[in-house]
């Protein structure tokens, strides 16, 4: 469905998506009931052979023909039918719970399927008819998210209608002569709403073999605070300026050229360096990743300059040919991270920690400053240094050590 609109997604989620799940749904109930049919059969004819058979097996014929010992001997074998018909009927008794229970789970999952097939047609249906009614959007938007949580059939399309109407409506408000640039910028209800509920969804029910699409997308001031649905995301070239992605969980996502720069917010160019680091004023300004946690995310070529990475741990990455210039990378911590060819010019790497197996260039590593809100003098960079192997270290003091912030 690439390139599709919302609607055209929606159209499909509905002539598709639902009619699928409820006739698999129905012709699964139908082989079930008649493999029950066949159980059922089957222990009758065990059970009625058992008693049969059983007592035979185990009481013998007399050795005499008196008739007292026919008689011992018989009755014996009625003690021994009667035991098992009350075992068997016991059974019984358990297998029909079991199948009442069984059929009333079904029935009861067969009712929760179709409930959520008519909410998930109305809620698209009213989104698609409504456009412009906004809170009736965003009412929609919410039933559906609920109902991707709720069933994981669901999960799949509920979110690419959400990537697609991302896509299609964000690029549109920042197409818009720039307007994204300004400091009272703000995303319109609808798109604010979906890009919240695309960051609450749950990567784990998502398909293994593939990423969702969202390209190019415009998430300018998204809020993505303490979210993990931006994982397994294709997010090539997206732009995420000035957004709040705080304290979040993201893994096994391709952020290739990612728009994130403090560049593109009206009134950077006129921040000086550091100066402001305490100032809220920086924060409406940059992309706020602070204390996030991220594995296996691609970063290659991305656009970071001015960021807050502080207290950010990156595992098993690549920044290969990004803009980390002016960056908070106070309290980083890198791991198996590709940080060359990078450019980290001005970055704070203050108390920063890079294990031995991140490759980072002596070169770009001098390029960078150190800098904490209680230390600002040159006096105390000895206690700013960041965590780096002896051999970086070394070269680092024979190139004159590190420089302070400015």
């Amino acid at each position: 469905m690439r390139g599709s609109s919302p609607r055209m997604t929606a159209k499909w989620i509905k002539s598709t998506g639902i009619r699928c799940s409820i006739t698999i749904m129905n012709s699964l109930g139908h082989k079930l009931m008649e493999l029950n049919a066949w159980l059922v059969l089957a222990a009758a004819v065990f059970g009625l052979t058992t008693i049969i058979a059983v007592p035979r097996h185990v009481i013998r014929e007399p050795l005499s023909s008196k008739y007292l010992d026919v008689v011992k001997v018989a009755t014996d074998r009625n003690l021994v039918r009667a035991t098992i018909a009350q075992v068997v009927a016991g059974l019984a008794f358990v297998a029909t719970f079991i199948q009442s229970a069984n059929n009333f789970s079904r029935d009861y999952t067969q009712r929760v399927e179709q409930g959520a097939a008519e909410q998930f047609s109305k809620a698209v249906s009213q989104i698609r008819e409504n456009p412009d009614a906004i809170w009736s959007t965003i009412g929609g938007f919410h039933i559906l998210a609920t109902i991707a949580k709720s069933i994981p059939s669901y999960n799949e399309p509920v979110y690419r209608y959400f990537g697609q109407f991302i896509l299609e409506v964000g690029r549109t408000q920042c197409e818009a002569g720039n307007k994204y640039r300004s400091r009272d910028y703000r995303p319109a209800a609808a798109l604010g709403t979906a890009m919240r509920l695309l960051g609450e969804r749950r990567p784990g029910n998502d398909e293994a073999w593939r990423k969702i699409n969202i390209a190019g997308a415009c998430m300018v001031r998204g809020d993505f605070f303490q979210s993990g649905g931006l994982s397994n995301l294709y997010m090539a070239a997206a732009n995420l300026s000035r957004a709040d992605v705080r304290q979040s969980d993201i893994s096994d996502a391709d952020w290739g050229r990612l728009r994130a720069t403090a560049e593109d917010a009206e009134g950077w160019n006129e921040m000086s360096g550091w100066t402001l680091v305490s100032n809220e004023e920086r924060f409406n300004l940059i992309t706020n990743f602070e204390s996030s946690h991220f594995k296996r995310v691609i970063f290659e070529g991305a656009q970071l300059k001015g960021a807050n990475f502080k207290d950010a741990t990156f595992t098993s990455m690549s920044f290969i040919g990004a803009d980390l210039s002016k960056t908070d990378l106070r309290g980083a911590k890198f791991k198996d991270v590709d940080l060359r060819w990078t450019n980290m010019t001005d970055a704070n790497i203050a108390g920063a920690e890079f294990d031995s197996s991140t490759k980072v260039d002596i070169d770009e590593l001098m390029t960078t400053c150190v800098r904490t809100e209680q230390d600002k003098t040159e006096k105390q960079i000895d206690q700013m240094k960041p965590t780096i192997s002896a051999a970086l270290e070394r070269q680092v003091q024979e190139k004159g050590g590190y420089r302070l912030c400015k």
